[in-house]
């Protein structure tokens, strides 16, 4: 074969290689140190969010402690593994609900740019604040999204299967042997077409319970609850160990459900237990949003994120 055609053999070759993805490729993180399952940190890749992470706590949102009717200061973690050498100036947007499985009509608490590095460059936003009504729910949930005009977050609020979002959907009760908490929720469809879904709630598994009492300078409670998921006026719809009900929602369409959740034994001063309901969409199989409740004693300190 001739130098020529050994040249022209390696264009051919050259061209054949697929071309570097210069964009961005941008996460809110669920987690940034490998797994325990041998998972690399949190680069956007691992969407569904694995089994073994928790969907409705992203450690990448930070927030201040609520209150119904104060300012509220959000700040929120971005991670950008995009191949290219600029820098991404990145739009981070937050919402708050009521507390619900699923977003649908979210609002806006505020929003700011971020400049991220490439190649596994991490920044958080400055405080984002806003002051959410009075007439707010005790408890609310907060929704993330993070985009580019060259990497965009999908237009469904989707924090279990889209990189870009991520939720702080978390509320914390007190309860006792024959005192239970009864904690609203609604059930929202978040998708652009009526649909049908299936709402799960059980026993947080013990391995995630370890997980969250780490988070929160707690200890795991070895005690069983009795659960209850239960309609807008009280009828029981399912119960423990596994309450699991089927429903069809409009676009857009909302459902409300309480949960009864008591502690068969009493909790330690430093102990905890938890709840979580799930909301699958059936027609793409997998979560479209959660909800953990964490039950704890009533003379129980307030919970501190580590």
């Amino acid at each position: 074969m001739s130098a020529v055609s050994d040249r022209r053999e390696g264009v051919d070759e050259r061209r054949e290689e697929e071309p570097v993805d210069l964009r961005p490729y941008l996460c809110i993180p669920y987690w940034t140190a490998p797994l325990p399952t041998g998972e690399d940190p949190d680069v956007g890749d691992e969407r569904p969010l694995p089994g073994n992470v928790i969907s409705w706590l992203c450690p990448g949102i930070e927030a201040s402690p609520y209150t119904p009717g104060a300012q509220l200061d959000v700040r929120v973690r971005v991670r950008n593994s995009g191949a290219g050498s600029a820098t991404a100036l990145a739009t981070v947007r937050v919402y708050w609900a009521d507390a619900t499985t699923g977003f649908s009509k979210p609002k806006l608490l505020g929003m700011e740019s971020v400049e991220v590095q490439p190649r596994g460059g991490y920044a958080v936003t400055e405080t984002i604040s806003g002051e959410i009504p009075a007439t707010a729910s005790n408890h609310v949930c907060l929704l993330c999204v993070v985009s580019h005009s060259l990497d965009k977050a999908g237009k469904v609020a989707d924090p279990v299967g889209d990189r870009h979002w991520a939720q702080r959907n978390l509320t914390a009760v007190a309860a006792a042997p024959g005192t239970p908490a009864i904690v609203p929720f609604l059930a929202a469809n978040p998708l652009d077409e009526k649909a049908s879904f299936q709402l799960s709630v059980e026993m947080l598994e013990l391995d995630l319970l370890e997980q969250i009492a780490r988070r929160v300078g707690a200890v795991p409670a070895d005690v069983g609850l009795k659960l209850q998921l239960l309609d807008e006026r009280g009828a029981v719809l399912g119960e423990d160990p596994r309450a699991v009900i089927d429903l069809d929602l409009e676009a857009g369409g909302r459902r409300l459900f309480n949960v009864a959740v008591e502690p068969l034994e009493e909790l330690g001063h430093d102990e905890l237990a938890a709840v979580e309901a799930v909301l699958f969409a059936n027609q793409i199989e997998r979560p479209v949003g959660s909800l953990g409740i964490i039950v704890r004693s009533p003379d129980a300190p307030p919970l501190r994120e580590r």
